[in-house]
């Protein structure tokens, strides 16, 4: 299924891609051999062959930031899964270009696969409510904990402000953002074993508490 670009508009720095421009950077998360071989052309390989399996994506994108010290506010990033091209029927130039013609006034660019699920629902939440109960629940802690003024479950999200899976590319200044948001989710359920021992589904398996699902 052929993704939609979404670019949300805010603002923008000049940067350069992968391939010819120093200041974009697209990596593509690997667990194992197999899925390290399925890194496409133009993206850099993210090792999590070592990581926690119940944190997904979220522990490497989360090490990387803390790591990234030498990154400067002009860096701009993006972290994939080695399925982006399989869900989406977009590639890594696809990307590059998206970002170049539109630079100037979008942050973040949003590459968004199942787009009819963000169409079908009032908003992302209650779509991973419906696919992962608790999720709403975790969603709205975790909003309150980081000084966010906002009702998740009436809240409205459209075309242009929905993604799922990471797609998506942003600045620094968003990534710190991000940082912050996850760093206390993770003292969430560092701290409070009632949610840490909360499960869900995913493709009709049983998993521990995860980023997404609680």
């Amino acid at each position: 299924m052929h993704a939609i670009i979404h670019l949300i508009k805010f603002q923008a720095s000049n940067t350069k891609n992968l391939k010819m421009f120093k200041d974009l950077k697209l990596y593509q998360i690997f667990y194992d051999e197999s899925s390290k071989g399925m890194i496409s052309d133009g993206f850099i390989g993210l090792d999590n062959s070592a990581g926690p399996s119940w944190l997904y994506e979220a522990f490497p994108i989360y090490q990387f930031i803390q790591n990234s010290v030498s990154l400067n506010s002009d860096s701009w990033l993006g972290f994939f899964s080695p399925k982006f091209h399989s869900k989406t029927n977009l590639t890594s130039d696809d990307i590059v270009n998206t970002f170049y013609k539109n630079r100037d006034f979008c942050d973040p660019f949003l590459f968004s696969s199942y787009w009819h699920q963000a169409a079908g629902n009032q908003n992302v939440w209650l779509q991973g409510e419906n696919n992962h109960p608790g999720l709403l629940y975790i969603s709205q802690l975790l909003a309150h904990k980081s000084n966010y003024k906002i009702n998740i479950k009436s809240s409205i999200t459209s075309l242009q402000t929905a993604v799922f899976s990471n797609y998506f590319i942003a600045n620094m200044k968003f990534w710190q953002e991000w940082y912050r948001v996850v760093s206390i989710y993770f003292e969430l359920i560092k701290n409070n074993q009632k949610l840490l021992g909360k499960n869900c589904y995913l493709s009709r398996q049983k998993h521990p508490n995860t980023h997404f699902c609680d």
